[in-house]
């Protein structure tokens, strides 16, 4: 015998008793509740079913909306086009992995720092090497500092949205380092010479000073080469210690691999990932340090230096302050930073960048203008049409019409207000063949 569905309340309804010859009215009393109760079952069977059905078509058109919705996110179509060569197909971009390194010494103190960028296909990349005295200026409520004071406060994460905020552009990685694994690196290496246009001095006053690094070529044992790195000469200018930097980490890198020189720039090419094992000096945070070196020894390397500003202080000690200059960073990032990503919601639009024309290769010549105009490249791909003649900077909420109008003056391109949902991008841009080259 199976089981009665189940109540209203929940419950299992047991089976009813059979009535047995000679019982009269009592009999028929049962009769007439069994009948009763199947009646009620039934209604309750018809009601749970429609209930079923209506949260089954709930879910359906969840479903629907959820998948529209995250073809709008990473800026597809409900079309679903998949061909790369066809109109209406668009992609996610994913954005040039940017990885800080803060080097610290024994007693914790930010030593240097460096930005590790994420080369083509994940091989190779540009270090960027980042004074510990460099000043990230007015942060929120927070008045302008040198990048060791911020890190001695707040940590990695602190001198990451610090740094992020003056660059421009968001860091996709953060770690720290002891400088032990510059030693390490080094031994691996082994001496590292470079070669010194002037004298670096080390004292406190005028008149104590001496010279800690002579002009003229210089040859580092892991020791010295690990001091190096991290030392701040006396009246040393920031620009000067970050050339310094990049010609002993140019030295560094192609000696723990084969040597290809450009003389155009600074490159290291075909280096093997000979990484040496950091051990206790291997730091935390993600990516590893060690993982980072090695995917600029499978790749071309570059040394690039930040843009900086001089800011001399009225004041008997003479002092000068260097920062990130701000007027240099929007030709500097598209170069070094191909896709960079914001550091904080709305530091950078997000832009989708469609092709409306058959010129291929016009997205490449667009996108670093994008990027230069303070646009965040999310997605690429095809417009729906390939024979559009003018180019259109395109944005449906008024707060994206600066940014709108930002790329359009830097494209020499209309910008229009739509009413199209664009999902998640900011603004979109149609290139035509105005555009083209």
């Amino acid at each position: 015998m199976t089981d009665a569905p189940a109540g209203p309340t929940g419950a299992t309804a047991t089976a009813a008793p059979t009535a047995g010859a000679g019982d009269g009215a009592a009999g028929s009393t049962v009769v007439r509740r069994q009948g009763r109760r199947r009646k009620e079952q039934r209604k309750v069977a018809v009601a749970q079913g429609v209930v079923v059905a209506l949260l089954v078509g709930a879910l359906v058109g969840l479903g629907v909306v959820g998948y529209r919705s995250a073809l709008r996110i990473t800026g597809g179509r409900s079309d679903a086009v998949t061909d790369p060569a066809l109109p209406g197909y668009t992609a996610e971009v994913r954005p040039t992995p940017v990885d800080l390194v803060a080097f610290t010494s024994a007693d914790g103190r930010l030593a240097a720092a460096a930005l590790f960028v994420g080369g083509p296909g994940g091989k190779g990349g540009t270090v960027v090497p980042v004074p510990s005295t460099l000043t990230l200026w007015n942060y929120e409520d927070s008045p302008p500092a040198a990048a060791f004071e911020v890190f001695a406060d707040g940590g990695i994460d602190a001198l990451r949205s610090r740094l992020g905020s003056d660059l421009t552009f968001g860091l996709t990685g953060a770690s720290t380092v002891p400088s032990a694994a510059l030693r390490t690196l080094a031994e691996a290496a082994g001496p590292v010479p470079v070669e010194l246009s002037e004298p670096v001095l080390k004292g406190t006053t005028d008149e104590n000073q001496t010279v800690k690094y002579p002009a003229g070529q210089v040859t580092l044992d892991p020791a010295a080469f690990e001091e190096f790195l991290t030392f701040s000469g006396y009246r040393e200018p920031e620009a000067n210690r970050v050339l310094r930097s990049q010609l002993a980490w140019e030295v560094l890198l192609t000696q723990l691999g084969a040597t290809s020189s450009d003389s155009s720039a600074t490159t290291v090419e075909g280096l093997a990932p000979s990484v040496p094992d950091l051990g206790e000096s291997a730091g935390t945070g993600e990516p590893p340090f060690s993982e980072v070196v090695a995917a600029l020894l499978t790749g071309e390397v570059r040394l690039d230096g930040l843009p900086l500003l001089r800011l001399p202080l009225n004041n008997a000690q003479r002092v000068v302050l260097f920062r990130i200059d701000q007027d240099a960073m929007p030709k500097w990032v598209p170069q070094v930073v191909p896709f960079p990503t914001s550091a904080f919601p709305g530091q950078r639009a997000n832009v989708r960048l469609l092709r409306g024309t058959s010129d291929k290769g016009v997205l490449r010549t667009v996108s670093p203008k994008v990027v230069e105009a303070g646009g965040e490249v999310t997605a690429v791909g095809n417009a729906d049409s390939f024979e559009v003649a003018t180019s259109q900077v395109r944005y449906q909420n008024p707060d994206a019409k600066d940014a709108a109008s930002a790329i359009g003056e830097l494209l020499g391109a209309e910008v229009v207000a739509t009413q199209e949902d664009l999902g998640s991008a900011d603004v979109e841009v149609v290139v035509g063949s105005d555009l083209s080259k």
